[in-house]
């Protein structure tokens, strides 16, 4: 699969969670008064409305990203754990009403939490501190996103600081059946047409 292929892929994808955070949100908010932190619940149901925005955004500007297949990969799974991530700490905290110790301003207010089992606690604790690893997913897609001109420059500066590589000057009608080609990037200047092959 090539790095559009994968990127279109995995944009669909991110739409699909979207919406399914939204069913996932629109159900829950039902039984927000039923569970056992009703304050924690409805953070359950704020958090999970703005991941499926987040995701949804996302999913409509990923096949936009600049980013090769691997990059791509990276951000889209770490993009998701750490979403989810967050999300199953809340979840677990609302359904048992424990957590306090990672959560710690709800267990301060009614119907807030207390605190549980050390493994409980753990693992609220390990959920809700490994999401930040979606940190790392937002870095990449803000590269992902790097302006054509500002990706033109980095391969111009390259290219012109290493001409040993593949640095050679065409005819302008081969450099532009080339370019067609997509085998050679062609700049014209007031000097002769210069090719540089990406």
């Amino acid at each position: 699969m090539n790095s559009h292929n994968s990127l279109e892929h995995q944009g669909h994808r991110l739409l699909q969670v979207g919406i399914a955070l939204l069913l996932f949100t629109s159900f829950e908010g039902f039984a927000i008064p039923h569970l056992n932190s009703p304050r924690i619940a409805l953070s359950v149901h704020t958090l999970s409305t703005f991941q499926a925005i987040l995701l949804l955004a996302l999913g409509l500007l990923w096949n936009k990203l600049k980013l090769n297949v691997l990059a791509a990969r990276v951000a889209f799974w770490t993009l998701l754990y750490s979403a989810f991530s967050i999300l199953a700490a809340y979840v677990i905290a609302a359904i048992s009403g424990v957590g306090n110790e990672t959560i710690m301003l709800m267990g301060e207010l009614p119907h807030g939490l207390h605190h549980g089992s050390e493994s409980q606690e753990t693992l609220i604790k390990v959920l809700a501190y490994t999401s930040v690893i979606g940190i790392a997913s937002f870095a990449i897609i803000l590269w992902g996103l790097r302006s054509k001109v500002a990706s033109l420059s980095i391969q111009l500066w390259f290219d012109l600081r290493y001409p040993s590589s593949d640095f050679e000057k065409k005819d302008s009608a081969k450099c532009e059946h080339d370019r067609l080609n997509h085998r050679h990037f062609c700049l014209s200047l007031d000097v002769p047409l210069v090719c540089f092959r990406y």
